[in-house]
């Protein structure tokens, strides 16, 4: 895209990121085609995705809040509650993919994307798999504040349907976390 002029208002009461990105001159057939043509993700050939649960307990030094990946020195994560995972079929891949790639809207060339202004605190993740059982992709997933990252990164910025998310933990049988209060309860009783 050509220049993009960003406008940013930080909603105090509601703890969300607007961002108003005014792309010139683009028109919204423009940003449309961008989206359609852009490189699929996860880039490269995966056989399979398992889903993970991790970083369930209680984090006492705060820069472990900045620690977030679910791979790391060629193995998983130490916080990873079941290191089998959950696997995933087809039709629930295409799901989850789906689910992460909304388009923003978007009118007269201007996107409205949001986000959270909250601290990144994901509880699960998703990793894509190559036929020699090595990570090609991950999806790192906090639904304190609905904020999704991925590895690799896209070029895009693309939105998520956390309904369809949190329809999928349920499928899935793992548990969903929409507040600390949810997170120290199954905490407690687990």
């Amino acid at each position: 895209m050509k220049k993009i002029l960003l406008f940013a208002a930080l909603v105090i009461g509601v703890g969300s990121l607007i961002v108003f990105a005014n792309v010139h001159p683009v028109t919204d057939r423009e940003i449309d085609r961008e989206y359609a043509t852009a490189s699929p993700w996860p880039p490269g050939k995966y056989v399979s995705v398992r889903a993970y649960l991790y970083r369930i307990g209680e984090i006492k030094d705060p820069k472990d809040y900045l620690h977030t990946e679910i791979w790391e020195h060629g193995k998983l994560a130490d916080s990873v509650v079941d290191k089998q995972g959950i696997p995933l079929a087809a039709d629930q891949v295409k799901r989850l993919v789906g689910a992460i790639s909304q388009v923003p809207p978007h009118r007269d060339g201007i996107m409205w994307i949001s986000g959270s202004a909250c601290m990144f605190n994901p509880h699960h993740a998703f990793i894509f798999y190559d036929g020699k059982g090595d990570p090609v992709a991950t999806i790192r997933i906090c639904l304190l504040c609905e904020d999704v990252r991925v590895s690799p990164e896209r070029s895009l910025h693309y939105q998520s349907d956390f309904k369809q998310i949190d329809d999928l933990f349920r499928e899935l049988k793992l548990p969903v976390f929409h507040s600390n209060e949810e997170l120290e309860a199954y905490r407690g009783g687990k």
